[in-house]
């Protein structure tokens, strides 16, 4: 079922965002009285549709993406299905500034629709991680990880990088998921003092993303007491909150956790919170295989998520904010890419797409619009580079002949449209083959 959800929710989503793309295009030629002779959702061989006037509007067999074909516009990716002697000449096509608008029309609709999704989904109320707007308070160190071994402790606070401030959870992660690979220098303050500490950002995971193996606070808060465990013989309660283990603060759980199992039947001073109320005691530990235990599970205070719904006017500035957000990461992650020190893996082919829509799917209309209007800031992004094939690409050529004033030979362009046809084809391949590895 759950897959079946994915599926369908990536059909949903392409097939509307490649509409409204192509409906940009579309309705930019009409304004210049540009004749539309197809506009179909999909490529390939014509599955339906009907005519009305000039234009045959179809569904097509390949559900990855649609195209308009527009009389006077010159060549295009609609005329790679034409044999090349079929092509027509550029004489017959219309003034460049006219064409280079109807190629921007889709990526300046997917912008907008980007704009108008995201802050439809605040206007709604978005789900959003508490701790992506507090301060980068470190909470947990994994010592093996990168920060461990650099000498960053629990309890430091991340204020900047590179002498780029770091105001919150979101501003780090960003800047560390897309620096694996790189070495950097954090200011941490610590016990009122600024100490730079160069750190080796290591990649990781699937997706090959920056990692310096720090978490967020997450106070132990006790979810459960077993019967006749330590814990229980100790005291404590569901709700309390462990503060600090022999008078050393706490910030995570899994100290708490790491510390029991490394000391088994000693006997541990507990600093604890229930209410307002602050409890001194102590607890022994119970010994099981060879590690300490207290006989309670821990829940994380601070995590979870918070609902962040605004009137328009606030929507709007902040889905811009979020938009501009987005742009600003897409061209970082471009950057890294180009100069090798990205990754292909990741990004998201179809595979990848059809997981995260049916995940937003399910967790309700608002995150999915979100999910939607950020599709869309990528495909007008994507569409925007200048590769022979995309609308960019085609802009790019016309913005070269504008300035020569002169038009390229039809041949010369019709094997630009095939380079840029095979590049897109390659590396949509390469995307796929790391979205099925991503599986395994």
């Amino acid at each position: 079922m759950a897959v079946l959800q994915s599926i369908l929710g990536f059909l949903i989503v392409l097939g509307i965002l490649v509409t409204l793309h192509e409906g940009g295009h579309f309705l930019m030629a009409k304004a210049f009285r540009f004749p539309v002779e197809v506009f179909s959702i999909g490529l390939g061989p014509r599955v339906w549709g009907f005519r009305r006037r000039e234009t045959d509007y179809r569904v097509s067999w390949i559900p990855l993406g649609g195209y308009v074909k527009v009389r006077g516009l010159g060549l295009d990716e609609s005329d790679l299905i034409a044999k090349e002697g079929d092509t027509p000449p550029v004489s017959l096509a219309g003034p460049r500034w006219k064409r280079f608008f109807i190629f921007l029309g889709g990526p300046l609709t997917n912008l907008a629709v980007a704009l108008l999704f995201v802050s439809a989904s605040f206007m709604a109320g978005i789900q959003v991680p508490a701790l992506l707007e507090k301060p980068v308070l470190v909470g947990y160190v994994d010592a093996e990880g990168p920060a461990g071994r650099a000498g960053i402790h629990p309890g430091d606070r991340i204020t900047a990088v590179e002498g780029s401030p770091l105001p919150d959870w979101q501003a780090f992660s960003e800047m560390v998921l897309l620096s694996g690979g790189e070495r950097a220098t954090f200011t941490i303050q610590r016990d009122g003092a600024d100490l730079q500490i160069p750190v080796q950002i290591e990649k990781k995971g699937k997706y090959r993303v920056g990692d310096i193996g720090i978490y967020p606070e997450a106070l132990p808060r006790i979810q459960q007491v077993n019967a006749g465990s330590p814990a229980e013989k100790a005291g404590l309660k569901a709700g309390d909150i462990i503060a600090a283990l022999d008078g050393k603060p706490l910030h995570h759980y899994a100290e708490m956790v790491e510390a029991a199992r490394a000391r088994p039947g000693e006997t541990l001073a507990l600093e604890v919170e229930r209410g307002k109320e602050k409890i001194q005691t102590t607890v022994t530990l119970a010994t099981v295989d060879g590690h300490g235990q207290m006989g309670v599970l821990f829940s994380a205070e601070g995590e979870g998520t918070v609902l962040k719904r605004y009137g328009f006017t606030e929507s709007f500035r902040r889905g811009f904010g979020a938009c501009l957000d987005g742009a600003t990461l897409s061209y970082r992650f471009l950057q890294k890419l180009l100069s090798g020190k990205g990754s292909i893996r990741q990004v998201s082919g179809p595979i990848d797409m059809a997981r995260i829509s049916g995940e937003f799917i399910r967790t309700g209309l608002a995150n999915f619009l979100h999910l939607m209007g950020l599709i869309s800031l990528q495909l007008a992004i994507f569409n925007l580079l200048p590769i022979p094939l995309l609308d960019g690409g085609h802009m790019f050529i016309l913005s070269i002949e504008g300035v020569m004033r002169k038009d390229f030979k039809a041949a010369f362009k019709y094997r630009l449209l095939q380079a840029g046809f095979a590049f897109l084809m390659t590396l949509f391949a390469v995307v796929l083959v790391f979205d099925i590895l991503k599986l395994l």
